[in-house]
């Protein structure tokens, strides 16, 4: 098999880099949801980021994955497998942002109407 590219190693880690980044801005966004400050910011957008978060980190896990996969003795140390442990919490975090909105706007809607429930 043909050695892959130096220049994946620099893609994983720029994917990398975006995904914490990403990560971070949907977590504040969702505590600044949390603390009612932006109501602009719905849960959507933050489901967006942490997604996307997820996205990032998955392809800068593949792409590492694959450039060592096929060396001889090769040795993954903790933090790999901790970005695989992130990645189902990254995208079940958006998946809770989607739905919290999606209660938050079916209470909304609902309010307006003089239902005793």
């Amino acid at each position: 098999m043909r050695p892959l590219s130096p220049a994946t190693l620099a893609v994983t880690a720029a994917c990398m880099v975006l995904a914490v980044g990403v990560g971070v801005v949907g977590m504040v966004m969702g505590l600044r949801i949390r603390c009612n400050e932006g109501e602009s910011l719905r849960g959507q957008t933050t489901s967006a980021f942490l997604f996307l978060g997820g996205l990032l980190l998955l392809t800068a896990l593949i792409g590492y994955t694959v450039k060592n996969a096929w060396k001889n003795n090769v040795f993954f140390s903790w933090s790999y497998f901790s970005g695989w442990l992130a990645l189902p919490f990254s995208i079940l975090a958006g998946f809770c942002f989607l739905l919290a909105d999606m209660i938050m706007q079916s209470t909304d809607a609902i309010s307006g109407f003089p239902v005793c429930l």
